[in-house]
């Protein structure tokens, strides 16, 4: 646990990239799991992002997505909310920038990787140049055009999250006909991530059922463990009346 005048020291030095992201990614790190164990307290992190990070490279930059994804799913319906989501749309709109939207020839994986992350967190914090982007590649997975893999669990991710029973019925119906397992696992993934409480039980129950494969059966209460607008009482009473073992 760094003091508040190391932290700064440490910090300034992240932002001047005087030191390697591999070593702040280890600062940023320690922390988080400092805040978690709430000996920093939620405004100590989201400041040191904000006055620190807001230019992270890859593993740094990578690292603070997956912990600003984290805060907005555990601060949805909490005071410190808003502004997890006002630090995380600024962070993630300059990643994007970085980026780009789509895949570049010969790009790194790791770049693929954090462009994913960063569409879903846009997503979810409802994005608008985000969610029309999202909205035009799914029209183009509708129309049977080429649309880049590495964006279609995103696409289909933000179509569920503000999408009603119609976009439930159509990637239910895509899920049943598709014949791809990678492609059929995101949209599974997908039909937790529904805001309204009567689709989130009807995925719920469809993970249960003969329609999905054993094997893949974990992976809607899974992604419906990481929906923000999820009613955790719900879930958990829905878990222990289904799988009594856990």
């Amino acid at each position: 646990k760094y003091d508040a005048n190391l932290l700064t020291l440490l910090g300034e030095a992240i932002a001047q990239k005087k030191i390697s992201s591999l070593d702040a990614v280890g600062i940023e790190n320690d922390l988080f799991a400092f805040m978690i164990a709430g000996q920093h307290s939620v405004m100590d992190y989201l400041s040191f992002v904000e006055k620190y990070g807001m230019n992270a490279v890859y593993p740094l930059d990578s690292s603070i997505s997956g912990h600003l994804g984290w805060l907005f799913q555990a601060g949805y319906a909490e005071k410190f909310g808003t502004e997890v989501r006002r630090v995380s749309l600024q962070f993630h709109r300059r990643v994007l920038g970085r980026v780009g939207w789509e895949r570049q020839n010969e790009e790194k994986n790791t770049t693929t990787i954090l462009r994913s992350m960063c569409l879903a967190n846009l997503g979810l914090l409802e994005h608008p140049e985000t969610l029309r982007k999202c909205s035009e590649w799914l029209a183009q997975i509708k129309s049977q055009k080429e649309v880049d893999v590495n964006i279609r669990g995103v696409t289909y991710l933000v179509a569920a999250w503000k999408g009603k029973e119609e976009m439930y019925t159509y990637l239910l119906d895509r899920y049943k006909k598709e014949k791809i397992p990678e492609e059929s696992r995101k949209l599974l993934r997908a039909l937790g991530m529904f805001q309204d409480k009567n689709l989130i039980a009807k995925a719920l129950n469809l993970s249960l059922s003969s329609a999905v494969r054993l094997q893949d059966s974990y992976m809607i209460p899974v992604s419906t463990s990481m929906n923000p607008a999820v009613d955790m009482k719900q879930l958990w009473n829905w878990t222990k009346q289904n799988w009594p073992l856990l």
